[in-house]
């Protein structure tokens, strides 16, 4: 799911280090490592935000599946509309 990787990169985007395991080796002078409590705060958020990524990128897979009903020689009709709607204004 979430690993110490991916909080790595989103806390320092443009820092050098490596993982493995659960040992870091930071290989950037310029950018403070971020401490173990960040880490593990920044792992918690990620996965708490977990089920609404899977969601976005559900809804963005199925109104790529519906925007070729809205080309200018097709009429979708009220219900394709309705369907769009709704996905668009997911996850609201």
């Amino acid at each position: 799911m979430t690993d110490i990787t991916e909080a790595l990169r989103q806390l320092r985007p443009s820092s050098s280090f490596s993982v493995s395991g659960k040992r870091i080796k930071w290989c950037d002078p310029n950018n403070a490592q971020p401490t173990e409590e960040e880490i593990q705060a920044k792992i918690v958020e990620l996965r708490a935000a977990y089920p609404m990524r899977l969601l976005r990128e559900e809804r963005n897979r199925r109104i790529a599946l519906t925007d070729w009903r809205f080309r200018s020689d097709l009429s979708p009709s009220q219900e394709w509309k309705d369907y769009c709607i709704a996905l668009r204004d997911l996850p609201a």
